[in-house]
């Protein structure tokens, strides 16, 4: 399941839609890390895949420029390398990296809460472009 947004002006400007929103997104991760540990090993996962590549990528695009003394931003771009592994693997689950996937896309929600919207909307937007450009 994809992660990336498609929200109309009149949902970004109304705060019941924004709240439902939130509960969708919020929904996404849990069933995303439920599905992360379920998963089998060597299961064909590519939507999932996209999904968290998606969610890291956003984060990590969301980050640029902030401080990071924790190397936050290293975390997830390592949990973004093993999803291409899994990717050039044939799309298949590797379920080593399930924890520190999960740990990853805990990391990237708990920092999409608390960045600025406008960083937020600038992450989607590049998320967006960059799909665009990969189905060119």
């Amino acid at each position: 399941m994809s992660l990336t947004l498609h929200v109309p002006m009149v949902v970004a400007r109304n705060p019941v839609a924004r709240s439902i929103e939130r509960a969708r997104l919020k929904a996404w991760h849990t069933n995303t890390a439920l599905e992360m540990q379920l998963m089998q090993h060597g299961a064909y996962c590519e939507s999932l895949l996209v999904g968290l590549a998606e969610a890291l990528a956003i984060a990590i695009k969301a980050s640029d420029d902030l401080d990071d003394p924790n190397d936050i931003r290293g975390d997830l771009t390592r949990a973004m390398g093993y999803l291409v592994d899994m990717t050039n693997a044939g799309r298949v689950w590797d379920s080593q990296h399930a924890e520190a996937l999960t740990e990853a896309l805990d990391v990237a929600a708990q920092l999409l809460g608390v960045v600025e919207p406008q960083r937020k909307v600038s992450a989607w937007d590049w998320m967006n472009r960059a799909r665009e450009d990969a189905d060119a």
